[in-house]
């Protein structure tokens, strides 16, 4: 109760501290996915700090963590609409993540900052067991846009809290696993065995307490996304961290190149102006076809419901973007004729995403050609459909 009620004296007199750590790509360890905040309680005399091990064990016999939590949630969200360039990792207790009226009021902020929110990563940590509300705090995180990680997976409670939320954006290998022992070969079998655990969780894995380049070696050939630790970069507080400029960690709106395509801004072509193109092409071309453009917005809508429904919503927005571009471009081409002012706009623009692409991996160029392949199928199928007498939409 001493060392709870010195917290909560530090909090009321602002000696609460953030300090940041990066977590990097283990393929590029310049790429910054995005940065933990990690919590440090300024002492009375203002020159030094407590580290979390000597008050956390206590707030959480007591069942006071969401105390801190929250006060450390409002922090770092605050920091997000300072710094609109940077993604924050906050860690809470699995003890406090249960959804009801303490965070009602955070859940309603983050709801009405989209950006803020897609820019959070919360940190469900291992120290305590996951209540059984859990699953829907997580869910409530994830509809508002904010990322949702398991830390210290393969110690404590980290693979129950894991297997009890079912599905999070990222899973955290504890770095104990590293250093637990000497046999090298049962080291890395070890952690490979929890890497495959964690992809049934999260399509993100990474590997923390990383300490040496020999790490990073045994993180690459483990299959890990990302790493973190001291051999990576050591915790500074965030002002030091806040010019940098780190890549979306999961999701983005319009930064990202996650999947092998430029992260420079694209300015696709909105529906209201492609439906005003589809009219004027109509007009000028084939006035007996007066639901052409009906059927092919719908068909435009039908494939965006259908990527909803079948594409991870992990996957980059940008990408789903750029596949909603193909898509139109094959189908217009179908529908309009490949000579046509609407298809050649499309195609140019499409060729302009192609060009950015050359110098990135293969499999998104490829990917986005297969799209308008299957765009191009579509619209053959409205132009017979139209040529049976068919009614569209």
């Amino acid at each position: 109760m001493r060392i709870a009620g010195t917290v909560i004296d530090a909090i009321e007199s602002d000696r609460i501290e953030l300090f940041c750590q990066p977590v990097c790509s283990v393929g590029d360890l310049g790429e910054v996915r995005y940065f933990e905040c990690l919590v440090r309680l300024l002492r009375e005399d203002r020159q030094t700090h407590e580290c979390p091990g000597n008050f956390i064990p206590s707030l959480e016999r007591l069942g006071m963590m969401q105390c801190l939590d929250r006060h450390v949630v409002t922090r770092v969200i605050e920091l997000l609409k300072t710094h609109s360039n940077v993604h924050l990792g906050a860690n809470i207790s699995a003890q406090s993540a249960v959804e009801d009226e303490w965070w009602e009021s955070t859940f309603l902020d983050l709801a009405a900052m989209p950006d803020v929110a897609r820019r959070l990563v919360i940190e469900i940590t291992e120290t305590a067991p996951l209540h059984a509300a859990g699953h829907a705090f997580v869910k409530r995180l994830r509809k508002i846009g904010c990322c949702v990680a398991i830390d210290d997976f393969g110690a404590g409670c980290g693979i129950e809290t894991g297997s009890q939320i079912g599905s999070a954006d990222i899973v955290k290998i504890a770095g104990e696993l590293l250093a637990g022992s000497d046999d090298r070969g049962a080291r890395n079998d070890e952690l490979e065995r929890l890497v495959l655990l964690a992809r049934d969780i999260a399509p993100y894995v990474v590997l923390e307490g990383i300490e040496s380049a020999q790490a990073i070696e045994v993180a690459r050939d483990a299959g890990v996304d990302c790493v973190q630790g001291f051999y990576i970069g050591e915790p500074h507080s965030v002002a030091a961290y806040v010019q940098h400029e780190p890549r979306e960690p999961m999701c983005d709106a319009g930064t990202c190149d996650s999947a092998g395509l430029p992260g420079h801004e694209i300015s696709l072509m909105p529906l209201a102006q492609l439906t005003d193109l589809i009219l004027e092409t109509e007009m000028a071309h084939d006035a007996s076809l007066p639901m052409t453009g009906a059927a092919v917005e719908w068909a435009v809508k039908l494939f965006e419901r259908n990527a909803d429904a079948v594409v991870e919503p992990m996957v980059c927005c940008k990408l789903r973007s750029f596949a909603k571009l193909a898509y139109v471009t094959g189908l217009t081409s179908s529908v309009y004729g490949k000579r046509s002012a609407i298809a050649a706009s499309l195609r140019d623009e499409m060729a302009g995403v192609m060009r950015q692409g050359k110098e990135h991996p293969e499999r998104s160029v490829r990917l986005l050609r297969c799209i308008a392949a299957f765009g191009r199928m579509h619209g053959e199928l409205i132009v017979c459909s139209f040529g049976d007498g068919a009614v569209a939409g």
